[in-house]
């Protein structure tokens, strides 16, 4: 068999470039492999890492709408919940001279409650948990985390939110690093959580008011029945609930990456409460996996307390009923939100809302939803996981814009197909 070999070689050396292509190729195919199999092995461990016996609740309209505080002491005193920590989404920045702008993961939470959620979680030095709760400026802070800008216990760091301001007019909180804590989840390790009544008190708008809601109960058995307890508290309400398990919650938000496959047993999960979920991030819930980048605005939003316009068009030709809001404004811009309800006696797969501004409003900025504008007409229209809407179900998309001059309210139609 051996003295085959020489003539093989000799014919593989005949033409050179062939062969530099052939192994070439051979080694992009290796290396394309590696890379998707780590990336699915990472996807797969945020749905290994999930917990049986842990519930997320967020608001049924979608990430983008908050929920009170009030729902997260309600939640603490149902029967059959172990422990619950609310989650709010920070956007975070941290100025260095490498990245003048490195965002990261970070949420606002009850200290105690956390560490009871999250019994996994385990952090250095022992007496970190109740540094934490002692320090309002306390932040734990994920290995990854620590290993990427060298923090150590002890620094003192000052943090940007790129959505939150404060009544100063600042837009930086500092903090005291008390503890580094170690997950098992990339996602978790590489993030950071601070006290939330620090992160709350300051605030000019969205004051007492939360993302989501991670939640352990005692029996993970009564995870559905639990879940559907909680929704029915607070049916009919003007900030109605919807709560999966972590599980299926994690596999959401890896559905709106890719269809990357799991290799996690399929969870058992309660029914979600309507055809379609809109999503946004996080404000947010402690996912443990990395949430869409596109959720969160990265201009700064409103510096004046929220004003609130709304006006709306329904009618049976169009298929849906369009709401438009101004959240907030302030001099030369606002934020805005449109909320689509379909009004059809079948699901819908798509819809679009046209706002014709009189002032020369232009958008900059849209999560839950594509924007196409030419002059002073915009049109904002579903993106591929929120198209589907059962009957009289509703989403939201939200979105920055500027405004000179004046700021009047746009006609607005809404279509769906």
């Amino acid at each position: 068999m051996f003295r085959w070999i020489p003539l093989v070689w000799a014919n593989l050396r005949r033409r050179k470039l062939r062969l530099i292509l052939t192994f070439a190729s051979i080694l992009v195919a290796f290396m394309l492999f590696g890379l998707l199999e780590a990336l699915r092995t990472s996807l797969s461990s945020g749905v290994t890492m999930a917990g049986a016996d842990r519930l997320v609740m967020r608001n049924k309209n979608g990430l983008t709408q908050p929920l009170p505080l009030a729902y997260y002491e309600k939640i603490r005193s149902t029967p059959g919940v172990r422990a619950a920590a609310s989650n709010s989404w920070f956007g975070a920045e941290f100025r260095t001279p490498q990245n003048p702008k490195a965002q990261f993961p970070m949420f606002a939470t009850q200290p105690d409650a956390f560490f009871e959620v999250y019994a996994q979680v385990k952090v250095a030095p022992e007496s970190a948990k109740k540094a934490w709760e002692l320090d309002r400026q306390g932040l734990v802070i994920g290995r990854l985390l620590a290993q990427q800008f060298a923090w150590k216990v002890g620094d003192r760091v000052p943090i940007r939110s790129n959505i939150w301001r404060k009544t100063d007019g600042t837009d930086t909180w500092q903090f005291n690093i008390v503890g580094i804590f170690d997950s098992g989840s990339p996602f978790l390790d590489g993030s950071a959580y601070m006290q939330f009544d620090y992160y709350n008190e300051p605030l000019v708008f969205g004051k007492d008011m939360i993302g989501s809601v991670n939640i352990r109960v005692y029996d993970a058995n009564q995870s559905t029945a639990i879940g559907n307890r909680i929704d029915a508290m607070f049916a009919n309400s003007t900030a109605e609930t919807e709560t999966s398990t972590e599980r299926d919650w994690v596999k959401h938000w890896i559905a709106q990456i890719g269809n990357a496959p799991t290799t996690a047993a399929p969870p058992t999960t309660r029914p979600p409460t309507s055809a379609a979920a809109s999503t946004r991030p996080p404000t947010s819930a402690v996912p443990t996996t990395r949430p869409p980048t596109t959720s969160v605005p990265t201009t700064r939003p409103p510096t004046s307390a929220p004003v609130t316009t709304r006006v709306a068009t329904t009618g049976p030709a169009t298929g849906c009923a369009a709401t438009y809001r101004i959240v907030g404004s302030w001099q030369g811009g606002f934020q805005g939100e449109v909320a689509v309800t379909n009004t059809r006696s079948t699901a819908s797969s798509s819809w679009a809302v046209t706002l014709t501004f009189a002032d020369g409003q232009t958008i900059t900025q849209v999560w839950g939803g594509e924007v196409t504008q030419s002059g002073s007409r915009a049109t904002i229209r579903n993106t591929g996981w929120n198209g589907a809407l059962a009957p009289n179900a509703t989403t939201t998309a939200g979105f920055l814009a500027n405004w000179t001059g004046a700021n009047s309210v746009p006609t607005i139609a809404c279509a769906a197909s």
